[in-house]
């Protein structure tokens, strides 16, 4: 399973976190017409890790998840719900073994509406390092 999956399927059971998106949970954009608030993950800096004879068996990549809400309190809310479940974890998610998880960086930031110009969305940025057991590939 890709970290990708794994990280969202992880998610998607944290009743904490769900409790306040249900299932709006996604891997790159959130649809558009979505409910809010809303999780929405990036991978922002990936890679594997190596030593001289390939493969090393594990990755560190930086996962940004956004935690966007029509109001800062909610954004607030959600980002701290988030970080109650991610911050500190090692364990399995579904078959990837996860041995850290550091949030790195915080970042409060504010989208406006396009259409009607004084109404838009609050994210909170939160960029997490996660270190996992990878594939080694064999040439």
């Amino acid at each position: 399973m890709s970290i990708r999956a794994a990280l969202l399927d992880y998610l998607a059971a944290q009743p904490s976190v769900t409790a306040l998106v249900g299932t709006r949970i996604y891997w790159t954009r959130r649809p558009q017409g979505s409910g809010l608030p809303a999780i929405v993950c990036n991978r922002i800096t990936g890679g594997h890790a190596h030593t001289l004879d390939g493969g090393a068996g594990w990755a560190q990549p930086t996962i940004q998840i956004d935690c966007i809400a029509t109001s800062n309190t909610a954004a607030e809310s959600l980002a701290e719900a988030l970080r109650d479940e991610m911050q500190g974890f090692s364990g399995t998610w579904g078959s990837t073994r996860v041995t850290s998880v550091i949030l790195r960086n915080e970042l409060d930031l504010y989208d406006a509406d396009k259409v009607a110009g004084d109404i838009g969305t609050h994210r909170i940025a939160l960029d997490y390092e996660i270190q996992h057991e990878d594939t080694v590939p064999t040439p």
